[in-house]
């Protein structure tokens, strides 16, 4: 308990947001994460600093229309 953020202090998204809304609300709020659920409050995904940085850094990498890295088939 004593290493775990409180819900409240948790920033979250629903699902469905583009990856630029999910990066203007790391910058507003300043935090490292952003925690993508469902409509049933799930954990659907996790946005990072670091993947908004990767996709600066590496824009003509591999990726779906979703901007997921494509994986080997």
């Amino acid at each position: 308990r004593e290493r775990m953020v409180p819900f409240n202090e948790l920033v979250t998204a629903p699902k469905g947001i583009s990856l630029d809304k999910a990066n203007d609300i790391l910058l507003e709020s300043r935090k490292g994460m952003l925690l993508v659920i469902d409509k049933n409050r799930r954990l659907f995904s996790i946005v990072t600093r670091k993947d908004i940085e990767m996709n600066d850094e590496f824009p003509n990498a591999c990726k779906d229309k979703d901007k997921n890295l494509r994986k080997e088939k």
